[in-house]
């Protein structure tokens, strides 16, 4: 039996996370660490509401974790680290990762973003990660990313994002993962860019693709721009406020709302053939190996 199949077996283990002291720990970083190096069993950590003031890292060596919170708005982790997109408040560099039901928040003067939010004239606007995703086989369900300037760094790895919330301004999402983000909810903060993909090469796999999204917030922000020379995103069947710019990327012609007129899309844009979009939105573009069926849900 291989290990990912070994891992899917029931019943794990399960821990909990309890900051008033009524669990096996205090802080998540601390259940994570309880987690044998080169682990291969599922292990889940059910964490309690409240709001986790840590910084918390799923190292490589420490794959099959499961992260169960009571609801984004309910359990949240939040940090104030800003000196580079390298310092983020939540970062998941192992394999076979599961999150449900988390917030992850950049938290600075006990405002949810504050030294960047609105581009206030007193500070100018830096990365300020809320979540870096960096392993393989790693899925989010019901989770929260809140930030302004490179919210979500979704860096390497194959990716799915199930209902979760993502808001911010410049490049809050961005990367060069190959992802799914379906029926979430892309909330702009101020005018921008939502994405920066980082697709280096025409062979790569990687992109973003965001099906049955919404696309709401205030000001006016492009789809996203090119972070690498083969930067690739599509919007799938997905809903457009007017908080998007005319000039924004294209979203296939399958989107509704008045964000989605493409008459004044720019000059350079590239129309994707019918057989290029059918894979990209089909889950075989992130899943043609089946690990997430093998994930225990």
């Amino acid at each position: 039996m291989t290990a990912s199949r070994a891992a899917a077996t029931l019943p794990y283990r399960t821990a909990v996370v309890d900051q008033s002291g009524h669990g096996d720990f205090k802080t998540v970083q601390s259940a994570i660490d309880s987690v044998p190096s080169n682990n291969t069993n599922w292990v889940s950590i059910q964490i309690n509401a409240g709001t986790y003031r840590e910084k918390v890292v799923i190292p490589k060596e420490k794959p099959f974790i499961i992260l169960k919170g009571r609801g984004r708005r309910r359990t949240k982790i939040v940090w104030d680290d800003h000196t580079s997109i390298e310092c983020p408040t939540f970062m998941s560099l192992a394999d076979n990762i599961i999150v449900k039901g988390l917030g992850f928040v950049l938290e600075i003067k006990s405002k949810q973003n504050s030294y960047n939010y609105g581009g206030s004239s007193e500070n100018e606007l830096l990365p300020a990660v809320a979540a870096e995703v960096s392993g393989d086989k790693t899925s989010f369900y019901g989770c929260g990313f809140s930030g302004v300037q490179d919210t979500l760094w979704d860096n390497a790895g194959r990716h799915y994002f199930k209902r979760c919330t993502i808001e911010g301004a410049v490049d809050f999402i961005f990367g060069n993962a190959q992802s799914i983000y379906e029926e979430c909810a892309i909330r702009v903060v101020k005018g921008g860019f939502i994405t920066a993909q980082a697709r280096e090469t025409a062979d790569s796999p990687s992109g973003f693709v965001f099906k049955g999204c919404t696309v709401s917030g205030v000001g006016l922000s492009y789809l996203g721009r090119p972070w690498r020379p083969y930067a690739r995103v599509l919007f799938f069947k997905s809903n457009f406020s007017q908080v998007v710019d005319p000039r924004g990327w294209d979203p296939w012609n399958l989107s509704d709302q008045p964000g989605a007129d493409t008459s004044n899309r720019v000059s350079w844009e590239k129309k994707l053939s019918v057989d290029v979009w059918e894979k990209m939105t089909s889950m075989s573009f992130i899943n043609e190996d089946g690990w997430l069926q093998r994930q225990p849900y």
